[in-house]
């Protein structure tokens, strides 16, 4: 498929991320939108992409209230209506996602580039330009991988810095929350795996840059943390 309509996908998620983490109600709102977010999963051919959206729909059934078991099976038929209406309307994309299944398309490239690198090369980075040899080019220099990219260019420290902004969300104690946040908080840390897994690799198109993506995931983390100190200032 097109690369811009796999960027656009990318838009897409985090917006419902987004949204699933601050929107408390409108239930049918977000329905309608997790459906269409696993229709455009499909349509993109991504098998990372899907696997990353029927992980979001279990984890938003399972954290609402009621019988999880319920819950668990009806993502379960929403996921399998969905495969059935593409696989009405665009025959040949579902059969050319189900074709390539569970085949290795990434060993390879790692194992090209620490042929030609080491760990030690990631820790102080080779720069904006460095590439390796793959797929016939010379200098490539893309990895699906974020955080192995960065490492490639720009060296352990930005990782670093990244990585502490995740984790303090998982270091904070509810209780130092009011009911609000407690939810927000909550829901966080049911995305932000997900969004690390997207950086990981488990993805198409998703970069660790400044675009809109890392833009609205920054407000979140920012939001959060922003608020955990005020509170701290308050009881001090």
């Amino acid at each position: 498929m097109n690369a811009n309509y796999k960027q656009v996908f990318a838009y897409l998620i985090t917006s419902i991320w987004f949204l699933f983490i601050v929107n408390e109600k409108n239930d049918l709102y977000k329905n309608i939108m997790l459906f269409s977010l696993i229709i455009a999963s499909i349509i993109t051919t991504s098998r990372a992409w899907v696997l990353q959206v029927c992980i979001l729909t279990f984890v938003y059934l399972f954290d609402k209230r009621g019988n999880k078991l319920v819950r668990i099976i009806l993502a379960i038929i929403l996921l399998g209506i969905s495969v059935l209406v593409i696989s009405f309307i665009f025959p040949n994309i579902t059969g050319n996602l189900f074709e390539r299944g569970f085949e290795d398309t990434r060993t390879g490239q790692y194992l090209i580039f620490f042929n030609n690198y080491s760990w030690y090369d990631l820790i102080i980075g080779q720069g904006l330009n460095a590439g390796y040899s793959y797929l016939g080019n010379t200098n490539y220099s893309y990895f699906d991988n974020q955080f192995l990219f960065v490492l490639f260019h720009y060296g352990i420290l930005p990782i670093i810095v990244f990585l502490t902004l995740f984790f303090k969300i998982f270091l904070i104690p509810k209780d130092a929350f009011s009911k609000y946040f407690r939810k927000i908080l909550k829901r966080i840390r049911y995305i932000l795996p997900l969004i690390l897994f997207a950086y990981l690799g488990l993805s198409t198109y998703y970069q660790i840059k400044f675009d809109y993506n890392t833009f609205l995931i920054m407000i979140i983390i920012g939001r959060v943390l922003k608020e955990y100190q005020r509170r701290r200032y308050i009881n001090e």
